[in-house]
């Protein structure tokens, strides 16, 4: 124990000395006249008494209240000791949510041992101390503001749940350096096992970072990727990568489901911080695959097993040839089965005079003439010529849009004569091509479909227009490149391959119309579609739903496949903005001792007075 203020034992001198000094004093007496003296004893402490200063007897009384001076003087110094504490007068928590933290090394998770740790702490908090709990989740969530009231801490605390994603610690982070960052005495203390990705563009300002490690242990063997190719002869071969995060080799079971029929199963032993690659056949008509890999001893079960759907999810290889187009760039993302590459102009290996297949299945110009080039679908923003069946013949300035395709797969839920075009491509129309949408000066997008080869013209650059400020403008990308790439009209059969929290779009039946996602869980979500298309956030656990409407199903596989959250290993140390955080278990502050000391002289007086009373 020590003092914040121990001047104040300094008093301990005159007071006590007062207070034994009074004891030392003659008792004054009254003078009484009595008829005799005979009846009156001599004694000798009646001429102790009578001395100017007598000598000190024991007292009880004379021992209670030197105790409550020592007591009130010893408050008075603010006596403090070391506990298990924050130590911070503005304390913002972030509390990893993400998928590693569901690892089970103990005897409960890691997220519920970092929920056990900060209650602890919450209770050693002084009154006059602040703080926030943030939860970095799918999102970043502050599920407790600023405060001192300790019951919202607990109460939002225990309202928290860990998810399968890969959680937004970033996001969180800088959450909560926007609200201790400025404070002095300001501190953001991190709860993880610190598996996620390297923070950047973090400053914590003036607060310091503390970084709190939970988990022991890093044996865990994950399905990290899977993914499914045609060999031809009806035959489709899935490939599925292992990866044994566990510093010893693990010997573990796969087994392998399709359409939920069994038909493979293995034993394998995964070699050491390595990855094997393992190999399965089943029918091009099969629907939907699934891996399940059993290891005994294994902490985290949310990357055990994945499932690929086949029908309706193949990967749409789109390269994007643009000197940089962030609206264009979201609204392909929002495309779950878009895999892009982005560059500037057209690779060798794409070029229409090079040998083999494309490594593309669909090629996109924005901004730069349409080139030939071997992928059978091309779509061209602004530029137009013979590639996409259009020669161009001048230039239009704020063409109005007359009509459109109503029944067109392209332009389903859309409504473009709220469109502001600056300046588009005057064009002709080749044979091949029909108009999807006219305008004052001519047609301001055409599509052309010949065989083994599909192509769409927009008239306009996307930042030369307010189109993709529009809330069909993700509708309208999807529909696109659904088009382009498949040979149907875009049916909303078959499934999808989704990570937890994922953001897509998918075409709905009609504007107005509400889907319905459920999960084996039994939790239901009501998708209310806007434009003719709805958004939607994948659930953040992993696991088989389906979305549901009036003549409409979709199926969605929601995969971890992450291999920073599977790297369950606790880390010893962190880096944040540049700077190394060692990793601990618990600190120490100095929690005050003066209420009970208070406490205390309040008995020791109620004594002395009790005392008093009865000697009286």
């Amino acid at each position: 124990m020590a003092f914040l203020a121990s001047a104040y034992l300094w008093w301990l001198l005159p007071v006590v000395g007062a207070i034994v000094f009074l004891y030392l004093l003659k008792m004054k007496r009254v003078d009484v006249r009595v008829p005799a003296v005979f009846l009156w004893p001599k004694r000798t402490a009646d001429v102790r008494a009578n001395a100017p200063i007598q000598k000190l007897r024991f007292s009880w009384l004379l021992v209670l209240q030197l105790l409550a001076a020592l007591l009130i003087i010893a408050a008075a110094a603010n006596p403090v000791r070391k506990s298990n504490g924050l130590n911070g007068t503005a304390v913002a928590i972030v509390l990893d949510g993400s998928a590693s933290m569901g690892s089970v090394d103990s005897s409960e998770s890691r997220f519920d041992q970092a929920k056990s740790k900060i209650l602890a702490q919450i209770s050693n908090l002084n009154d006059s101390d602040h703080c926030a709990i943030i939860e970095a989740g799918t999102e970043p969530r502050i599920i407790c503001p600023l405060s001192a009231d300790k019951t919202a801490m607990r109460s939002g605390l225990n309202n928290c749940e860990q998810t399968d994603s890969d959680g937004s610690m970033g996001d969180a982070l800088r959450l909560a350096a926007a609200l201790v960052g400025e404070r002095s005495g300001g501190r953001i203390v991190v709860y993880s096992d610190g598996a996620f990705a390297p923070v950047k563009n973090f400053s914590p300002g003036k607060a310091d970072v503390v970084f709190v490690k939970v988990g022991s242990s890093g044996r865990n063997a994950a399905v990290v990727a899977l993914d499914a190719t045609d060999i031809g002869n009806g035959i489709e071969e899935v490939f599925a990568s292992l990866h044994n995060y566990d510093t010893v080799p693990v010997r573990s079971r796969i087994v392998v489901t399709a359409d939920n029929r069994i038909i493979d199963a293995r034993d394998v032993t995964i070699p050491a911080g390595q990855s094997i690659g393992q190999q399965f056949h089943t029918q091009v008509t099969t629907n939907k695959i699934s891996v399940h890999l059993k290891t005994p001893g294994d902490i985290l079960a949310a990357d055990d097993k994945a499932t690929l759907y086949l029908q309706g999810a193949s990967t749409i290889r789109t390269l994007l040839i643009s000197s940089g187009n962030l609206f264009l760039e979201k609204a392909l993302a929002l495309e779950p089965s878009v895999k892009l590459d982005r560059t500037n102009t057209v690779p060798a290996n794409e070029a229409a005079d090079g040998t083999g297949p494309s490594p593309y299945d669909l090629v996109i110009f924005d901004g730069p003439q349409p080139t030939a080039v071997r992928a059978p679908a091309v779509w061209s923003f602004g530029g137009g010529n013979s590639v996409v069946g259009v020669t161009p013949i001048g230039s239009s300035h704020s063409p109005h849009v007359i009509s459109w395709n109503r029944q067109s797969p392209i332009l389903r839920y859309m409504d473009l004569r709220v469109i502001l075009v600056e300046q588009s491509t005057r064009v002709r129309t080749l044979p091949e091509s029909e108009p999807l949408v006219n305008g004052s000066d001519g047609p301001l997008m055409t599509e052309a479909d010949t065989t083994g080869r599909r192509s769409l013209f927009v008239g306009w650059n996307l930042l030369d227009s307010d189109f993709p400020l529009r809330l069909s403008f993700p509708i309208f990308v999807d529909n696109a490149v659904t088009w382009l790439t498949r040979s149907g009209s875009g049916t909303v059969a078959g499934g999808l391959n989704v990570h937890p929290g994922q953001i897509f779009v998918l075409p709905a039946p009609s504007a107005g119309s509400t889907l319905v996602l459920s999960g084996a869980d039994g939790r239901r979500q009501g998708l209310k579609a806007v434009s003719g298309g709805v958004t939607v956030t994948a659930p953040d656990r992993v696991g088989e739903y389906t979305i549901t409407g009036p003549n409409y199903r979709k199926e969605i596989a929601v995969n971890l496949l992450d291999q920073d959250e599977s790297d369950v290993t606790p880390r010893d140390t962190l880096r944040f903005a540049g700077k190394t955080v060692s990793a601990q278990r618990l600190f120490t502050s100095l929690a005050e001792m003066w209420r009970p000391l208070v406490i205390a002289v309040m008995i020791l007086l109620a004594a002395e007075w009790w005392l008093f009373v009865r000697k009286s």
